[in-house]
């Protein structure tokens, strides 16, 4: 080898090593990122305010204090109320700031997530609501070296399915997530040096980031917790308390609504700058559509990326609504040829609209009762299924088998359903204690509270009828063998009256718990909430009940032991 090869070869030694000592293969390897979503970031969601116009104000007139209103109508009432649903409660205090900030442009930015909310979130240890499952979201994933980002995928993906790509150890990565919180697919995004997306006035922007360096070997598991970034306002109207669905429902809108668009930038994690605008007009139809997770629930939404431009208050008018209650039947409750032919106008207000925040026009529809004297009676029987307390549709509901009513066709699977040991928590729940652990299980029916056991006092409005002269009764037996219920009215009016509300009780007897089958099927019996407090009372028992049999209707002390006697229940409204 010559000298002048010798120092050559050195130089290309030393260049190799030196190439190699700079090179990150040298000191990164492959793993894998696993990505699947969290949920949704909420604090709650809570109920922060209730406020509802009052029925017997003017469609003009606001009751902005903090209550639940009853529009009793007939067959049912309209519990309206004014419900604001916080979200993302942890990032209120910089999103309180930045409106302000943006107030004089009428844009509204959010921090970028990468700066500290997940500390802060952490902290504050906020609720995760479940994203449901298919629900589309896209993650763009870049390298970080200090401020230079260098585009490297987007993945289109499905919430409920993690999926795992290949990454460098030792590298530093920024990723952003999005969502509009549906099924439906994305649009391509072509600039992805500095993406830029529309916010709509019909769908949600759920939005998260953040950066990581996989220091260790192994897999880096990515979360995505999504954070609500519009403002938005609706109506929305639940059924339960009726316990059947919507099935045809018009309403309009009384007042307008601007909404706002605008264009958010992922990398800076906010809104900046207004790509439409539009008014919702007195006049336009509500879109209410059902609630892809909850049949009971029908809504109507609109987002705005503005929340200034919100109203704090609107007007709906409902002209037509129509339920299938759970035998099928059908009924028209509001509408030309329904129960209540007028339109109902109907107020909320007193919201305060902000991102992350829903203000919402919220009705229950509850069981619609009689009202009998001053105490508002439901039509039909306390029953337990399916781990829900509910109200049969009518009192002449059937548990047998045929017109012939008698034990042998009774359908002994209500047993465990209608027929309630005294007090009890569920139907056939028996206590060691009679006296303790008493259960209202009416306060359970849906909405909570709305309902509560019949006392002494309330049966008296119908077995004094001499006394108080508020109403009357009659029996009838319009079938065969046992089929006797009583019609109780208002008095003065005639029972032949189609217009006259009649509360039916029917005669379905008793169920015997040591012989399970039902006995006594000519009366009607249901149990009374108030505890006879002698213990010497008719041999200690403590149980007070309702019964009508032949032309008779009086309140009397159950005689015999409280664990082997189950009866019918009957609601009634609470009214504090």
């Amino acid at each position: 080898m010559t000298p002048t090869r010798i120092p050559i070869l050195m130089l290309a030694v030393l260049l190799f090593l030196g190439c190699n000592k700079e090179s990150p293969n040298a000191t990164m390897g492959s793993e894998k990122l696993i990505i699947r979503v969290a949920g949704i970031v909420d604090e709650g969601p809570e109920n922060i305010s209730l406020k509802a116009a009052s029925s017997t104000r003017s469609n003009s007139s606001l009751d902005l204090s903090n209550s639940v209103i009853n529009r009793d109508l007939k067959e049912v009432t309209l519990q309206l109320s004014s419900v604001e649903e916080h979200t993302n409660q942890a990032l209120s205090d910089q999103w309180n700031k930045q409106t302000e900030e943006a107030a004089a442009t009428n844009l509204v930015g959010t921090p970028l997530l990468a700066s500290a909310p997940k500390n802060l979130l952490a902290q504050t240890s906020p609720n995760i609501i479940t994203m449901a499952d298919d629900i589309s979201y896209r993650l763009m994933l870049y390298t970080k070296d200090g401020d230079d980002l260098r585009f490297q995928q987007s993945l289109d993906l499905k919430s409920g399915t993690s999926t795992s790509i290949d990454i460098v150890k030792g590298q530093q990565y920024q990723w952003y997530a999005y969502s509009y919180n549906t099924t439906d697919n994305f649009p391509a995004l072509t600039n992805t040096s500095n993406p830029v997306l529309a916010s709509t006035f019909d769908k949600e922007l759920l939005y998260d980031a953040d950066s990581f360096n996989l220091q260790n070997e192994g897999n880096y598991q990515l979360l995505i917790r999504f954070r609500q970034q519009l403002a938005r306002t609706g109506l929305r109207i639940n059924s339960k308390g009726i316990f059947g669905n919507i099935i045809d429902v018009k309403a309009n809108h009384i007042t307008e609504i601007p909404l706002v668009a605008s264009n958010f930038n992922l990398m800076e994690g906010r809104f900046t700058d207004i790509v439409s605008q539009h008014t919702v007009s007195a006049g336009d139809a509500l879109t209410l559509q059902v609630n892809p997770t909850n049949a009971e629930i029908m809504e109507a939404y609109y987002y705005s990326s503005t929340p200034a431009t919100l109203p704090t208050s609107f007007q709906v008018s409902i002209t037509d609504l129509t339920a299938r209650y759970e035998d099928n039947s059908t009924e028209i409750l509001i509408g030309e040829n329904g129960k209540n032919t007028a339109p109902q106008q109907l107020t909320f207000g007193g919201f305060s609209p902000a991102v992350g925040r829903s203000s919402l026009g919220n009705i229950n529809l509850i069981h619609g009762g009689i009202n009998l004297g001053g105490v508002i009676w439901a039509r039909g029987n306390l029953n337990y299924e399916n781990e829900e307390y509910k109200l049969r549709p009518n009192g002449l509901f059937t548990y047998f088998v045929s017109v012939d009513e008698n034990s042998n066709n009774f359908l002994r699977r209500f047993g465990s359903t209608d027929y309630w040991f005294w007090l009890a928590e569920r139907p056939n729940v028996v206590r060691s204690n009679w006296r303790l652990n008493k259960v209202d299980a009416c306060a359970r029916v849906f909405p909570a509270g709305t309902w509560r056991m019949p006392s002494n006092t309330d049966f008296a409005i119908l077995t004094n009828r001499t006394t108080n002269r508020a109403t009357d009764f009659r029996t009838r037996t319009p079938n065969s063998a046992n089929s006797m219920y009583a019609e109780f009215y208002a008095r003065g009016l005639s029972p032949d009256d189609p217009r006259t509300e009649k509360l039916v009780f029917k005669a379905d007897g008793r169920y015997d718990e040591p012989s399970s089958s039902l006995s006594y099927e000519t009366y009607a019996l249901f149990w009374s909430s108030t505890e006879n407090t002698s213990l010497l009372a008719f041999g200690g028992s403590i149980a007070y009940y309702f019964r009508v049999y032949n032309s008779a209707a009086d309140v009397t002390t159950l005689l015999t032991s409280l664990n082997s006697r189950r009866y019918n229940v009957r609601c009634v409204r609470r009214t504090t």
